[in-house]
């Protein structure tokens, strides 16, 4: 079951209390967002704890109780960290996660073996560009929806399949030279789909430098094609 972006696997053996899973799913997403700089991180970017009951090992050190449990990232992969909590209104520290009441005061804290650094490697800056090429045509990049991109081609009047085909063949051919793990959908209806998942592979943040130069140079080499006074704009979101 899942209690806002925190996973519970048998969650009946868990025996938390009510008021425990609430204030655990909203102190620790509040941190996890604060620590990782992005609002609305499992909405958004589709992070999420992991706690198993069949895993469950609630441990007390001095004045207060840990656990490990795993955080998924947003390609489902399951790292382990160490999640703790105190609370001066029970004093057996390892009753706290059952007894807990809404009357009681808790903090819950991570661990220093929060995996930070290999977690915001998932997290790509959105920022949008404005008319980034000199052309005759509107030309504007959102990597909103990144890695998965869009290129619109308005036109004032329909392109001919020869028209399509020279467009298309000087995608393909800068993606090749460029970007040749990316894929890329055919020209339909206007549009073209690039899927650059696997330009962001082994967890390395993407370069959208390079990848704003490759779309500026594609659309340059378009508004020197004899066809370019028939579009009206190329959008890329």
């Amino acid at each position: 079951m899942k209690d806002e972006f925190i996973i519970y696997i048998d969650e009946d053996k868990l025996n938390f209390s009510k008021s425990f899973k609430a204030r655990l799913s909203k102190q620790l997403q509040k941190q996890l967002e604060l620590r990782l700089d992005s609002e609305n991180i499992f909405k958004k970017h589709f992070f999420a704890l992991f706690i198993n009951a069949e895993n469950l090992d609630i441990k007390q050190k001095d004045d207060y109780a840990y656990l490990q449990i795993e955080i998924l990232s947003p390609d489902s992969m399951a790292r382990l960290l160490t999640i703790g909590w105190r609370s001066d209104s029970i004093p057996d520290k390892l009753r706290i996660h059952s007894d807990l009441t809404e009357n009681d005061e808790i903090q819950f804290f991570y661990f220093n073996d929060f995996p930070i650094e290999e977690l915001k490697r998932y997290l790509i800056k959105k920022q949008k560009v404005k008319n980034i090429s000199k052309t005759d045509f509107e030309f504007r990049i959102n990597y909103e929806n990144f890695p998965d991109l869009i290129m619109k081609i308005g036109t004032k009047q329909p392109l001919e399949s020869e028209n399509v085909f020279t467009i298309y063949k000087c995608i393909e051919k800068n993606r090749r030279m460029h970007f040749p793990n990316s894929f890329v959908s055919d020209f339909i209806d206007g549009n073209v789909t690039f899927d650059f998942h696997l330009v962001c592979s082994d967890f390395e943040a993407p370069d959208l430098e390079n990848i704003e130069k490759f779309f500026n140079k594609i659309a340059k080499q378009i508004s020197k094609l004899e066809l370019a006074q028939k579009i009206e704009y190329i959008i890329v979101e």
